[in-house]
């Protein structure tokens, strides 16, 4: 029997097509998995920003106490990433010259499922005696 008018494509023709998909969608996969892992670290990047900027102007203000130690969680208007647990705030205020200037330096902590993320902001804050 000949094959010269056959047509169509062979097991072996299918078969490499097959492993060609599968590497495609292996790639694929490994592509998304990243970009979670980013996705992650962003959120909880921002929501570590969103308590420092309300921690420092909950200061200025005078609605948070100028003290050294552990903070309240701000409240916030936006809904908290699922991602972000054990949020910690925590100030350090450093009396300067003249009286009534001190640098608070506040340090924002959270775990995400890819680990622990930090951020750290320092400024200074004039409350007139």
């Amino acid at each position: 029997m000949s094959r010269h008018g056959q047509r169509g494509a062979s097991l072996l023709e299918g078969l490499v097509a097959l492993a060609l998909i599968g590497i495609a969608i292996l790639v694929a996969a490994a592509f998304l998995d990243t970009q979670a892992i980013a996705t992650d670290r962003v959120q909880a990047q921002a929501e570590l920003v969103l308590q420092l900027e309300a921690a420092v102007e909950g200061m200025r203000a005078g609605t948070v106490p100028l003290h050294s130690g552990a903070l309240d969680p701000m409240p916030q208007s936006l809904p908290r990433s699922a991602e972000v647990d054990e949020l910690a705030l925590s100030a350090q205020i450093l009396p300067l010259e003249p009286p009534g200037l001190v640098e608070v330096t506040l340090n924002a902590s959270c775990r995400t499922r890819r680990g622990r993320q930090t951020k750290t902001v320092t400024t200074r804050i004039w409350r007139p005696l």
